[in-house]
């Protein structure tokens, strides 16, 4: 999503990115998105994800987030021939001028055609720079449904492992995406990790030319209290 510890972190960070929020994930859509898609790059192709977000200060009682933070994330991505993609993102922090975390994620597809929709797994891992440890990981299964030609919802399930904490939490998220035309998407999406109040956000995706999309969201994670803006470019090779 992304991505220092916080409520929505790996699978959010990942598929979703490294920031605050989503944290999962790289397509519903993708990137910054909070909630991953059963969906991968062609085999054979490759593409460039690439975010900055600021993410206001929480609470005041919340210490893992006392400022507003900047960060700039870009996630390299290919897909074997064999349909297994490769993720790369790495996080810089524009607000302490330093490389914050880098990580890895693969992601496959499951089945093409389960009750009408599609089933895809992604798996991931991240490390702390700054910190230098390893920071955790996450198993995420994400389907996607289309409800009609224009509506596309998003369900995701998966669990992610929180060095700071030692232990698996249970992770969920729901997105729904509307296709207002060819080149334009709109984004509606919440999840969260286990009892932790949830993150939600609203954003859309607009196709500039068959090689480059600009997509931008606001949201808000409700466990620290923080208001995320995010806006991302994505380019295809």
């Amino acid at each position: 999503m992304q991505f220092k510890l916080n409520a929505l972190t790996l699978s959010a960070a990942f598929a979703a990115g490294f920031a605050v929020f989503a944290s999962q994930p790289v397509m519903a859509n993708g990137g910054h998105f909070l909630v991953d898609d059963a969906d991968i790059t062609p085999p054979g192709e490759c593409m460039l994800e690439t975010w900055f977000q600021r993410a206001s200060a929480g609470a005041p009682q919340r210490v893992d987030q006392p400022n507003a933070s900047h960060s700039w994330v870009a996630m390299p991505i290919c897909t074997t021939q064999n349909g297994w993609e490769v993720s790369l993102p790495v996080e810089y922090n524009t607000s302490d001028s330093e490389l914050a975390a880098y990580g890895l994620e693969l992601k496959t597809m499951l089945s093409t055609n389960l009750n009408g929709g599609a089933l895809a797994l992604s798996v991931g891992v991240m490390r702390d720079h700054q910190e230098s440890d390893f920071e955790g990981g996450f198993i995420n299964l994400p389907y996607s449904y289309p409800v009609n030609d224009a509506l596309m919802v998003h369900v995701n399930v998966g669990t992610e492992y929180n060095n700071f904490d030692s232990e698996w939490n249970p992770t969920w998220g729901l997105a729904t995406t509307f296709t207002v035309n060819e080149r334009l998407d709109l984004i509606a999406e919440t999840a969260g990790v286990s009892d932790d109040s949830p993150a939600a956000a609203l954003g859309f995706r607009t196709v500039l030319n068959d090689r480059i999309e600009f997509d931008a969201s606001f949201g808000r994670d409700f466990e620290v209290r923080s208001n995320i803006v995010t806006i991302g470019l994505n380019v295809a090779f």
